[in-house]
């Protein structure tokens, strides 16, 4: 689907920040859609995919998350990606570094 979440890779901190990187206002996991609410804020849960329960995605996304994460008072809905979707994403990752196995 997109980046998996873990707390490897959401991490806490990172010991630096590349020019562009300082940018970055949203990113998407497999598990959901985090927004930074202020420019130096940290990320927000603000979305999740599919229509399971929005406890148990909000468990597991804390769970895979290396920071306490903090979680929009009202959580948007997202469809999950199309094969076509996935194909053009998978073109600007072709190793899988981002989209994993």
């Amino acid at each position: 689907m997109s980046l998996q979440q873990s707390p490897r890779r959401f991490v806490d901190k990172v010991p630096y920040i590349t020019a562009p990187g300082r940018t970055v206002r949203t990113v998407v996991s497999d598990l959901g859609v985090y927004e930074k609410t202020t420019e130096h804020g940290e990320l927000t849960l603000t979305g999740l995919f599919g229509d399971g329960p929005e406890a148990t995605a909000v468990k597991a996304a804390r769970e895979a998350c290396g920071w306490d994460l903090q979680v929009a008072p009202t959580l948007r809905r997202f469809e999950a990606p199309t094969a076509e979707e996935l194909a053009l994403v998978r073109l600007f990752d072709p190793r899988r570094y981002f989209l994993g196995d």
